[in-house]
């Protein structure tokens, strides 16, 4: 880009000089659908059906997930954390998380995809699979908690 002006007085040319333009990296994803299990008694899993959400980069670099969460609560019996399991495509919960990811507490990185989002028009989605196990034994309720997903660097 270049410019000139002049003031009318005097006769001078103003040029630009070369710009360094940083563009800063931002992780954001946005996740959409709520986990939701359905009903399960006591010693019961969700097998082969899974609950999904997609998360979508929202930024502008090639994004995974940092995913964690805490144990469910219902009034005052809870469901441990690691009672979740989790993948990026679909799974079959079968007595334990084997052959997808345990939720903890820690977080826990997933790959979401593949590239760099290359417009907002076309961003770069991925869906993850969720299922639970309850133990035999668990009292009966309506469990609810929280699991972050998190959106970090490639």
């Amino acid at each position: 880009v270049s410019a000139s002006t002049s003031d009318g007085l005097a006769t001078s040319t103003a040029t630009n000089t070369a710009q360094v333009v940083e563009v800063n990296t931002l992780n954001a994803l946005s996740v959409t659908n709520s986990i939701n299990y359905g009903t399960l008694g006591a010693g019961a899993d969700s097998g082969a059906t899974n609950s999904t959400t997609t998360a979508t980069s929202t930024g502008n670099i090639w994004q995974d997930a940092n995913i964690s969460g805490a144990d469910m609560a219902s009034g005052v019996n809870t469901l441990s954390v690691g009672q979740q399991c989790y993948k990026g495509s679909p799974f079959t919960w079968a007595n334990t998380c084997t052959g997808s990811n345990q939720l903890s507490t820690s977080a826990t990185r997933l790959v979401l995809g593949a590239g760099n989002p290359s417009s907002t028009s076309s961003p770069v989605s991925a869906t993850m699979s969720w299922g639970i196990g309850i133990p035999a034994g668990q009292v009966n309720g309506t469990y609810t908690g929280t699991n972050n997903i998190d959106g970090i660097a490639h």
